[in-house]
């Protein structure tokens, strides 16, 4: 599904990631992890399609998301903790919106409900008053109402209030079970260790270690 090689993304002379390459199959959780400023943001949103690579190359079920990144993203999910979308609405409205929008079938798009308990939020919630750990919690459903293919999630469980946590996790593994590919990134390996197959270590923009099932406590 994901297959990225030799990946280079080079920033005011100064490379960000520097020959990263990785895998993920249907149905495989796959952890990134490392210090703040290891590159691990900036590998998301290459495999998301939003930054383009300095060198490498990168194809999302067989798409060359170099050369065609507005037709990968709409296989791809990824959920920004920080992320400001929804400015205006309430938390149904904004969900129920991206879910017409962008749920590959119907069923997806009747997932809302279960989208709005399971980030411990409500309905009539406006996005605007929304702490910064709820809004953390709206990404995350705004991502998982459309089953998505891919799913990329950037440091995430720390930035969610404890309620979230749990539920969101869970539905990350079911999400997994289903056939989507994801990509867990963390500077704290024990939010990833347990939900991912396997990982890498980033660390000034290179690969320091990976580890795999027989690594895991």
């Amino acid at each position: 599904m994901i297959s990225a090689r030799e990946i280079t993304k080079v920033c005011d002379g100064r490379p960000v990631l520097n020959g990263v390459s990785v895998d993920v199959k249907r149905g495989e959780c796959v952890g990134i992890t490392g210090p703040a400023g290891c590159g691990r943001t900036t590998l998301l949103r290459i495999l998301a399609a939003r930054v383009r690579p300095t060198h490498g190359t990168l194809t999302i079920d067989g798409i060359d998301a170099v050369k065609d990144p507005f037709r990968v993203r709409r296989h791809v999910a990824y959920v920004d903790p920080t992320d400001s979308a929804g400015a205006g609405l309430r938390v149904g409205e904004y969900l129920s919106f991206v879910a017409r929008v962008r749920a590959h079938d119907a069923a997806s798009a009747g997932n809302v409900r279960e989208a709005v308990l399971r980030a411990a939020l409500k309905p009539d919630m406006a996005i605007d008053a929304l702490a910064p750990n709820r809004r953390a919690a709206l990404a995350a459903a705004a991502a998982l109402v459309v089953r998505p293919d891919v799913l990329l999630v950037d440091d995430l469980f720390r930035a969610i209030e404890p309620a979230a946590r749990s539920a969101v996790m869970d539905w990350l593994s079911e999400t997994r079970q289903q056939g989507s590919a994801l990509v867990v990134a963390s500077g704290v390996p024990a939010d990833v260790i347990g939900l991912c197959h396997r990982g890498l270590r980033l660390e000034s923009g290179r690969i320091a270690a990976e580890w795999g099932a027989a690594d895991r406590p």
